[in-house]
């Protein structure tokens, strides 16, 4: 997988074993209590956005499906969830 010939392709299994053991590795760190659990996925998404900042300004250009544009959108729904949550009371 780490040799100039190997075609990288979304189809390869190695590519999602990666991602489920990463992905797992991630849910592991995850604590029992809600409010701990939501700061520590927002402080995930907020560190993840200022790498992709600094890949930026380091001169590396990504494309639209690795940019990290995403990131905002999922900050949007956290916080959406977290006044929703407020709203109920818990």
């Amino acid at each position: 997988m780490f040799t100039p010939e190997f075609k990288w392709h979304f189809q390869r299994p190695e590519l999602y074993k990666h991602f489920f053991t990463v992905f797992s590795e991630q849910v592991a760190t995850l604590q029992e209590q809600r409010e701990t659990r939501i700061e520590h996925v927002q402080e995930r998404l907020e560190g993840a956005r200022r790498r992709f900042d600094e890949i930026e300004q380091s001169g590396v250009v990504l494309d639209s499906n690795s940019d990290g544009s995403h990131l905002p959108f999922w900050l949007t729904a956290i916080n959406l969830y977290r006044q929703y949550l407020s709203d109920l009371g818990l």
